[in-house]
């Protein structure tokens, strides 16, 4: 015999339900034990505890979210679209794109303007490809005293028509000083600076003519393809002395390169 483990009635053998209470019937309660009122109170109260007991929650599966870093236009590391506020971002980096480009833009138009020596006009560093070359030559020859310095503005043409008639390159060096600055080869120490305050263009008759002086005075026919006649204002200090003369010179290219005009001095 069984006995219901709630009220304590006895059962028949096989009875899944108390036919008194309608406890359901355990696998332990068995015949002859947990009998009685008392154990039918303890099975309650057993019963009551797991009752109370929550099941065990597994826990839940978080979806970590990764790092993502915005690449702009976007879009961010993971491939995705980043939304509105990246895409505000991805607009500041084209804007700074855009930016970059209009200042690589704007460097070399001002890179071509000190070349062609529209920028360069008075007293800044240039080379031979600018026409202010010849000018910043002629001025550090007379501050250094050296006609060397002159012989590399003057045209190769001509160069090698006057070393026929000289020894050598020094002494049509120290021809040139003779003849340029000779006024102040007394001094010991010369500081020269100056400004250039005119420059006309010539035009092509202008070049043919310059091209006849030069066949007609030297019997040489260089190819000038350009040239300026400059004027410029020196402040000359030698030897605490100081000087304010002023120079009106003409400046020639041939083959890209700017030279003094010989007959303008």
């Amino acid at each position: 015999m069984k006995f219901c483990e709630k009220c304590g009635s006895p059962v028949p053998e096989g009875t899944k339900f108390c036919s008194k209470c309608g406890n359901p019937l355990s696998a332990q309660a068995v015949p002859g034990t947990n009998s009685g009122p008392a154990a039918s109170a303890a099975a309650e109260n057993e019963s009551q505890e797991n009752r109370n007991i929550p099941p065990v929650q597994p826990f839940p599966q978080q979806n970590q979210a990764q790092p993502s870093f915005d690449y702009g236009f976007g879009y961010n590391s993971s491939g995705s679209a980043s939304g509105t506020e990246t895409g505000k971002k991805g607009s500041g980096k084209l804007v700074l794109i855009l930016l970059l480009v209009i200042a690589a833009l704007i460097g070399g138009i001002i890179f071509l303007l000190f070349q062609s020596g529209i920028l360069n006009f008075g007293g800044g560093k240039s080379t031979g490809s600018s026409y202010e070359y010849p000018v910043q030559q002629l001025m550090a020859s007379i501050e250094q005293q050296d006609g060397q310095m002159i012989i590399d503005v003057l045209p190769d043409e001509f160069i090698d028509l006057q070393t026929d008639y000289y020894d050598s390159e020094q002494e049509l060096a120290e021809a040139l000083e003779y003849y340029v600055f000779s006024g102040f080869d007394q001094y010991s120490s010369i500081d020269v600076s100056y400004h250039i305050t005119d420059r006309d263009h010539l035009d092509s008759d202008d070049l043919d003519d310059l091209i006849e002086d030069y066949s007609y005075n030297f019997n040489i026919t260089p190819d000038i393809t350009d040239a300026y006649e400059l004027k410029l204002d020196a402040e000359i200090t030698a030897d605490g002395e100081r000087f304010s003369p002023e120079y009106s010179l003409n400046v020639i290219e041939i083959d890209g390169i700017w030279y003094l005009d010989i007959l303008s001095l």
